[in-house]
C-alpha cells in the first residue's frame, strides 16, 4: 500500500499531537489510538452543531415553525393526530387556534395508551422507553422517550462539548474521565415499555455508550452498581488510581459534589505528591486498614484527612 505525502503528513501530525498531548498513564496504545480518534471526530461534529445552532438561532421563529410543522405533519394520521385534526393545520396561526397550551393531564390518557402497549399514539417516531419524572412539580408523570428526542439530546450535547473545549482547551487531551453512575433501578409498564431515566438506554438496547468505555476510568462492570454510595466509592477508587485523570464527569452538579463529599467523608486516601498510594478498602471498619497501591515504591505517608505524618518502611 502507497501513501501519498498528505497522508503521511496526517499520520506524522497525528504521531506528534499524540506525542504531546498529556494521556492517562492506564490507556493502552489501543485505547489511546481510539481516544485520538473518537475526540477527532466529535470535534467535528461539535462544529458542525455549533454552526447550524448559530445559524438556526438568527432565524429562531422560523425554525420553530418548521420544526413544530413537521412534527404536526408527521403526527397527522396517529390517534392523537386525528383528535386535534392536524391534517387541517398548516402554520403556526392555524395550530394556535385548533391546539391551545395544555398541562400534563391532557396528555395522561394517551401515554397511558403507550404505557399498556398501543403503538404510534402521539407520533410515529420508535419509541424506546417511559421517562419517569422526579414528581418536583407534584407528583411523578411519564413522559415519552423516543429515538428523536435522543439525537436532538446528542445534538445539544455536541453543542455544549464544543463549548467545553473552547473554554477548557486541555479538555481535548489524552486523559481518561471519571463519570460516577449509578444503574438505574428499571421497572416496565403494563405493555411492556421500560421506564427508568431518559438519558440512558433500557436493557436490551445500545445508546453507543458501549464503544467509548475507554474514555472513562472505570470498567463497565462498575456501571452496574445499583447503590449511588457504593457506585461513587468504586468510582473513587479507579478514578484516584489514574494520576493522570482528565475531568469528573456527571448529568448533574450534585453528583460531582457527591464524588467529593464521598472523598472526604468516607475514602480515608492516603497521598502523597507522587499520586495515590493506598485506599481504605473497609471505609465501615475500625480501626482503618489500608491496601497500598502495587505500584507505588514511596515510603513517607501523609494522611489527606489532617497533618498528621507517618512513616513507614515498604
Amino acid at each position: 500500500m502507497v501513501f501519498g505525502p498528505s497522508v503521511l503528513s496526517l499520520l506524522a501530525l497525528g504521531c506528534i499531537q499524540i506525542s504531546a498531548a498529556r494521556k492517562s498513564h492506564r490507556h493502552t496504545f489501543g485505547s489511546m489510538i481510539r481516544q485520538y480518534v473518537a475526540q477527532k471526530a466529535l470535534r467535528l461534529a461539535a462544529r458542525y452543531m455549533r454552526r447550524r445552532f448559530d445559524n438556526d438561532t438568527k432565524r429562531f421563529m422560523q425554525c420553530q415553525e418548521e420544526t413544530l410543522m413537521e412534527r404536526v405533519k408527521a403526527s397527522r394520521d396517529t390517534p392523537y393526530g386525528r383528535d386535534h385534526g392536524f391534517a387541517d393545520i398548516h402554520n403556526l396561526a392555524e395550530f394556535r387556534v385548533a391546539h391551545p397550551p395544555t398541562e400534563y393531564a391532557h396528555y395522561a390518557d394517551y401515554v397511558q395508551r403507550l404505557a399498556d402497549g398501543e403503538p404510534n399514539v402521539l407520533f410515529t417516531d420508535k419509541l424506546r422507553s417511559l421517562a419517569c419524572t422526579s414528581g418536583t412539580s407534584g407528583g411523578s408523570k411519564l413522559m415519552p422517550v423516543s429515538q428523536g428526542l435522543v439525537l436532538n439530546l446528542v445534538g445539544g450535547v455536541l453543542v455544549l462539548w464544543e463549548r467545553q473545549l473552547a473554554a477548557f482547551p486541555g479538555a481535548g487531551r489524552l486523559q481518561r474521565q471519571m463519570r460516577p453512575f449509578v444503574a438505574p433501578r428499571w421497572r416496565y409498564s403494563s405493555g411492556g415499555l421500560p421506564i427508568g431515566p431518559a438519558s440512558v438506554a433500557p436493557p436490551g438496547q445500545r445508546d453507543g455508550r458501549e464503544h467509548t468505555q475507554f474514555l472513562y476510568s472505570a470498567p463497565p462492570e462498575v456501571n452496574q452498581i445499583g447503590s449511588e454510595a457504593d457506585a461513587v466509592y468504586v468510582h473513587l477508587l479507579f478514578g484516584l488510581l489514574d494520576q493522570q485523570l482528565g475531568a469528573i464527569e456527571a448529568n448533574f452538579a450534585s453528583f460531582v459534589y457527591a464524588v467529593f463529599a464521598a472523598l472526604e467523608r468516607d475514602c480515608a486516601l492516603y497521598a502523597a505528591t507522587e499520586g495515590l498510594l493506598g485506599v481504605n478498602l473497609w471505609p465501615e471498619r475500625q480501626p482503618p486498614g489500608y491496601v497500598l497501591h502495587p505500584r507505588a515504591m514511596l515510603f513517607e505517608f501523609v494522611e489527606t484527612s489532617g497533618d498528621a505524618k507517618t512513616e513507614y518502611q515498604c
